[in-house]
Formats: C-alpha cells, sequence, structure tokens
C-alpha cells in the first residue's frame, strides 16, 4: 500500500517537473523565435507541442 502511494507520488512529481521545464523551454523558445520572425516561431510552436504529446503519451503508455 505504501510502496503503490510512493509510486503514484513519484509519478505525479515527475509529470510535474517535466511540465514545469516544457513551460520554461516553450516560452523561452517563443520569444527567440518571435523576435526573429513570427512564422518560425509558430513552427517552433507547432513541434514543440506534437514533441511534447509524444513524449506524455508514451510515458504514460510505458507505465512510468
Amino acid at each position: 500500500m505504501i510502496n503503490k502511494f510512493l509510486r503514484i507520488l513519484g509519478q505525479l512529481y515527475s509529470l510535474y517537473i517535466q511540465a514545469i521545464l516544457f513551460v520554461a523551454g516553450f516560452i523561452v523558445l517563443n520569444v527567440a523565435c518571435y523576435r526573429l520572425n513570427v512564422t518560425a516561431g509558430l513552427f517552433i510552436t507547432g513541434f514543440t507541442l506534437i514533441l511534447f504529446g509524444i513524449i506524455i503519451n508514451r510515458d504514460q503508455q510505458s507505465g512510468r
């Protein structure tokens, strides 16, 4: 019971850290790209969101 609780807590903590890193990287990329070119910023935004979705989906399927 305690091991299961700790495992769930570890998964939530891992997702929380992943989300913080994603948001920070997302903001930095967007600011850098939008200063250069709006179209490049939109492409980077799309690719980043797709990549994050793939990573989260793979983590959930692997039971991490």
